[in-house]
């Protein structure tokens, strides 16, 4: 996960023949990280329930 955003970014500036903005990898990684989380916290409560 950690060199996915920064590797997406740069696929997606060479496909958009644009510079890679470190912005945008930044936030792709965040929101990435951030629904990892809310499925990761969403299955331990359907496990604990059980």
């Amino acid at each position: 996960m950690l060199l996915a955003a920064p590797l997406t970014a740069l696929l997606r500036a060479a496909m958009l023949n644009t510079a890679a903005l470190p912005l945008f990898a930044l936030i792709l990684g965040g929101s990435a990280a951030l629904g990892m989380l809310a499925w990761r916290a969403l299955w331990m409560l359907t496990r604990r329930k059980r």
